[in-house]
């Protein structure tokens, strides 16, 4: 059986392992660095998708980043340490997009996924039963 100090140190573990940051941070100068939602729906794959996605990056230090998708500048801010702002993202494909500072350096990277619905089942010619 587990003491109540036990359940403490397990539950402070398990808490601790997700961790803060959504996205994956590639350098100490980021404590967080999410995007929400992460996955667009689509009518079928191909199909393009707007996301409207909340940022919210904290870093230790004021500076200047950038949000990057297929070398493409989504946005940037200059002389930040926190930013929460809303930013629409087009998409056609499952992306990868990157935080760059200054210099170019990854800081953290985020995977946003384009999903397609379930395509419509081909109606049957004849009904599944027969009398004949």
């Amino acid at each position: 059986m587990v003491s109540s100090v036990g359940w403490l140190v397990l539950l402070v573990g398990v808490v601790t392992s997700f961790g803060v940051c959504a996205g994956q941070v590639h350098s100490d100068k980021i404590r967080q660095f999410e995007l929400k939602p992460q996955v667009c729906i689509v009518k079928k794959i191909g199909d393009e998708c707007e996301l409207l996605t909340t940022v919210e990056i904290a870093a230790t230090e004021v500076m200047t980043m950038c949000l990057v998708q297929q070398k493409t500048i989504l946005k940037c801010w200059q002389d930040k340490q926190i930013v929460a702002e809303k930013l629409a993202i087009l998409l056609a494909a499952s992306t990868e997009v990157e935080l760059l500072d200054q210099a170019q350096n990854v800081l953290a990277t985020e995977q946003l996924q384009v999903n397609a619905v379930n395509p419509k089942r081909r109606k049957r010619l004849r009904p599944a039963w027969s009398l004949f």
